[in-house]
């Protein structure tokens, strides 16, 4: 290939077949088994986009039916399936998940790097909702409503601590609130979701924007709820970075402005609402992060500093960084992480069997560069970039819910300072799907459903 083509495949631009083939594939006749087979497969990949929000065992088996769909109509979308492993919104995924298991042969615990690899087993999502992508609204929206579902489980968690009632709680720490998600998991996925309504809230208009403000109200309060101080951190670097994009992508700068003010207002007032629940554990975890953090900074290297909560993030942090300097190339190896804490909680004086939980860097980009060297963060870094690009070029109408994968994505980044989201199952989970809606090709529109005739009156005796 040369450098030409090259650039030609990283742009998107060999992919200018795509969009009539995917259109191809929705234009099968009214009651043919093609036809019924395309409404399935839009019907599981709603299911597979809902259900990425629940429990971890959901997600595990939600995209099954779209699985099993996609292999019954494969006739009528291996053009766009086999078109869509060669993109580069694929390929860079998936190489970075093949290296990963390549480290394996040098890391100090395979089977564990084994399992944190294999977080990667939903990129047959990019090339499965290939095909679908002509209802790229009703994706999002489906995954959106999930989130929303994933709300009224907080809701039910709420109620239930409140009147005793077990049968509707989950086991949760007193004063964390994070409904069927475990609490920093939910932070981080909660944390996309502000993204998917956060342009439509900030630039939208009609119906539209007032879906959007409401459920960017339900999903700050949400965040809060988790006392995950992570997600609350990059939520509000979230809101941020989308305000200033918007000011620059809208034509309308005075109408951001105000639309970001009332965002505030009112996500004020639903907090406020909330707080006399949710304020007094949020203050103490804060103030008890705060008086952490220094001394971790203060006392390095010593035992009481470096096993409270958030010490002992500030210490795995520096630990990754020294991994990282040791092997820069590759890496240590996927996996070899819990067994180097361990190393260094023991070179303190502490028993191994304390420290056996902590098995990632609690940050994806030191996770990355410890484990898989420069070269797992380069292919890292080539996907994410053009995904956000893809996701970006998608976004052109900003003040709508196409833009929602875009902030989403970026949503999920900014919390991945603070949690692992390509190693934990469900965040690896809504990653791969937000890469799926990142397409670097423009969906095309939907098919219009043909209309009825209308039955003709005949008279009597006609």
């Amino acid at each position: 290939m040369t450098g030409r083509s090259i650039s030609a495949w990283l742009s998107g631009k060999r992919q200018a077949r795509l969009p009539a083939l995917v259109a191809s594939c929705e234009s099968a006749s009214p009651g043919t088994f093609d036809a019924l087979n395309s409404r399935v497969c839009l019907w599981a990949a709603c299911v597979w986009c809902f259900l990425v929000a629940f429990p971890t065992t959901a997600v595990e088996w939600a995209g099954v039916p779209l699985v099993i769909a996609s292999l019954i109509g494969v006739r009528r979308i291996w053009r766009v399936a086999w078109r869509s492993l060669f993109t580069p919104e694929f390929i860079f995924p998936a190489l970075f998940a093949a290296w990963q298991f390549v480290t394996l042969l040098w890391s100090t615990d395979a089977k564990l790097g084994a399992g944190q690899a294999g977080a990667c087993r939903w990129l047959w999502s990019i090339v499965l909702l290939a095909p679908v992508m002509a209802h790229r609204r009703a994706l999002i929206a489906a995954l959106a409503l999930g989130f929303l579902v994933g709300n009224a489980s907080q809701l039910l968690h709420a109620l239930g601590t409140h009147f005793n009632i077990a049968a509707i709680t989950w086991n949760r720490l007193p004063g964390r609130n994070s409904g069927w998600w475990d609490p920093v998991v939910g932070g981080s996925l909660l944390t996309a979701a502000l993204g998917l309504h956060l342009p439509t809230a900030i630039a939208g208009r009609g119906r539209s924007f007032i879906t959007a403000l409401l459920a960017c109200i339900i999903t700050l309060v949400a965040i809060l709820a988790t006392g995950t101080r992570g997600a609350i951190l990059a939520a509000a670097t979230l809101i941020f970075v989308i305000a200033i994009l918007a000011l620059f992508r809208t034509s309308s700068r005075r109408t951001v402005v105000m639309r970001l003010a009332v965002v505030l207002v009112l996500a004020g007032a639903g907090i406020g609402a909330a707080w006399p629940k949710i304020g007094p554990p949020l203050r103490a975890r804060i103030d008890t992060g705060i008086k952490e953090a220094r001394s971790a900074f203060d006392e390095t290297d010593t035992i009481a500093s470096t096993t409270t909560d958030t010490g002992a993030r500030v210490a795995m942090a520096r630990w990754s960084a020294a991994s990282f300097i040791s092997r820069p190339i590759a890496g240590v190896g996927a996996g070899s992480m819990r067994s180097i804490f361990r190393d260094h909680w023991s070179h303190l004086g502490m028993p191994p069997s304390q420290s056996f939980g902590h098995s990632h860097a609690h940050n994806t980009y030191l996770h990355i560069l410890a484990t898989t060297g420069l070269i797992g963060a380069a292919l890292a870094l080539a996907a994410i970039a053009i995904a956000l690009r893809n996701a970006l070029r998608r976004a052109a109408n900003f003040g709508s819910y196409d833009a929602a994968p875009f902030a989403a994505l970026v949503g999920l980044l900014l919390v991945g300072a603070f949690d692992t989201i390509h190693v934990n199952s469900q965040t690896a989970a809504l990653l791969t799907l937000l890469l799926s809606l990142s397409t670097a090709w423009k969906p095309p529109e939907p098919p219009t459903p043909p209309e009825k005739t209308a039955r003709a009156f005949r008279g009597v005796g006609e």
